[in-house]
């Protein structure tokens, strides 16, 4: 899609990886109102939404990404009205963001409402810019920067585990192999970049420091920066490019009768193949009126007995690092013998003696975002090792 306002040469479009928009209108000169991209759910996962959830729960369109260009040769000053859909509002609170140059910055929002956000951008002449929900991140960069740092330091692999629908490659980094293995993993719901952190840990486990190589030591890390590529290349929430959940179905994938997200069972084929001790997923995301960080774990009592002693151990060292005194923490306990919580995987990566740590690192910035998934890692892998 591309919208054109001839009079201004000011472009707006969707035609790049990442975009996520649905209808422009122009309501007064330089200023655009630009839909949410519509999001279909599989008819199994809204069942299960309507019957746990009166249909809320997990949320979708809670995404928006467009390019604006400046054509002319003035400096010109724009206003973008990002629309908010009822089932998304609620996890598009500020920041928003904008790309200039290449990098990400916080926009400048000049009203905000659960139903909309408007943001103004300044655009130099012949200038473009992406403006965006989240410092979202292409595929083939994240790929990139995964193959470049392999090809860098000899101690990490990189190796693709899968591909999408639409040919995309799961990657994945790892460290040597050990006994010990966690498993670092970018959520699959796609609007939520934490490439930034996961490749951030990479960079920091090269640092010669008596605790990364005591971890190295005994620990191998598998970093999982991107899970859904195709729904990141699409601009989607949660889906991929055959409207597939990816995040929720490692129920059908354990069984492996190919009704599974392709995503999904490269994914769990992986979990069954390095067996690791832990899985963490990775998440970014805010909420309006609560904006906390949010650390997760399961339940000790649904977890099969042989791993509750362990699991009991993470938790103490977790609590003791993130205290829940803390107004900016909150503490997520999943317990599949719930039915409103068993489409999360826990009961299957419990089946093959997994436990599941998760993250919902704040992007406040990239840098704190990086720092938050470092600190929470290095929190869970120290613990494992000292067990």
């Amino acid at each position: 899609m591309i919208f054109l306002d001839s009079e201004k040469s000011i472009q707006l479009d969707d035609d790049f990886e990442c975009s996520s928009i649905g209808e422009i209108k122009e309501l007064k000169p330089n200023f655009f109102e630009i839909g949410f991209k519509p999001e279909i759910l599989p008819d199994w996962f809204q069942d299960f939404l309507d019957e746990h959830f009166d249909g809320a729960g997990v949320p979708k369109e809670y995404s928006f990404c467009v390019r604006a260009n400046n054509l002319s040769d003035t400096e010109q000053t724009i206003t973008l009205r990002f629309l908010f859909s009822p089932a998304g509002r609620q996890y598009l609170a500020p920041h928003h963001w904008i790309k200039k140059f290449g990098a990400w910055t916080w926009a400048d929002a000049t009203s905000d409402d659960r139903d909309y956000v408007d943001i103004k951008i300044n655009l130099a002449p012949k200038e473009q810019v992406w403006v965006a929900s989240a410092p979202l991140e292409e595929p083939d960069e994240v790929v990139r920067k995964c193959i470049e740092l392999a090809d860098y330091f000899d101690f990490l692999t990189y190796r693709e585990i899968g591909r999408s629908e639409q040919g995309r490659p799961i990657p994945v980094l790892e460290t040597p192999e050990r006994d010990l293995k966690i498993i670092i993993q970018a959520t699959p719901q796609s609007c939520e970049p934490v490439s930034w952190g996961i490749l951030h840990l990479a960079h920091w486990l090269t640092i010669p420091t008596h605790v990364t190589r005591e971890l190295l030591d005994r620990i191998q890390f598998c970093l999982m920066p991107l899970t859904n590529p195709d729904g990141v290349a699409l601009g989607m929430s949660v889906t991929n490019s055959l409207g597939q959940v990816p995040k929720f179905e490692y129920h059908l994938a354990e069984k492996g009768e190919g009704e599974a997200a392709m995503e999904t069972q490269a994914i769990w084929n992986y979990f069954v193949e390095k067996k690791p001790d832990i899985v963490s997923e990775i998440h970014a995301h805010y909420r309006w009126d609560t904006m906390w960080r949010t650390i997760g774990w399961d339940d000790s009592e649904a977890i099969p007995e042989n791993l509750r002693e362990k699991n009991e151990h993470l938790i103490t060292a977790v609590k003791a690092a993130y205290p829940d005194s803390h107004p900016e923490t909150d503490y997520s306990v999943i317990d599949y013998r719930k039915p409103s919580h068993d489409v999360y995987g826990t009961r299957e990566m419990n089946g093959i003696d997994i436990l599941g740590f998760w993250l919902q690192a704040i992007p406040e910035t990239i840098e704190s975002h990086n720092a938050d998934v470092r600190e929470f890692i290095q929190t869970i892998a120290w613990a494992l090792m000292n067990e």
